[in-house]
């Protein structure tokens, strides 16, 4: 799985390149800041949801938390359900925050 900082990810969705991006904090998280067209499913349901993600397959998820930690966790499992194009956000949310958009809470 590839790792991608926040400000890569920004300047990657400025341009318009498709992807498909996962948040996968708890949903109590997400008062806390999103990134626009973000698909949520919790850390907890990953596995319940298979048949949803397998549809995103074809152009490359990045897979989001609060620090990145979660997210890493997640992209391992899905890697070993056979996805391919899977990119960790480092820093997760709280680097999205300090280094993109300050509107968002570190927490």
């Amino acid at each position: 799985m590839r790792q991608i900082t926040s400000i890569q990810l920004h300047d990657i969705l400025d341009i318009g390149m498709k992807m498909n991006l996962l948040d996968v904090r708890e949903t109590n998280e997400l008062k806390y800041g999103v990134i626009s067209n973000s698909i949520h499913i919790s850390m907890k349901n990953i596995a319940a949801k298979m048949d949803e993600l397998g549809q995103l397959k074809k152009d490359p998820i990045v897979i989001i938390c609060r620090s990145g930690k979660r997210s890493n966790k997640v992209g391992q499992y899905l890697e070993k359900a056979g996805f391919n194009d899977l990119i960790n956000l480092a820093g997760g949310m709280n680097e999205w925050a300090t280094k993109i958009d300050n509107s968002m809470t570190v927490y």
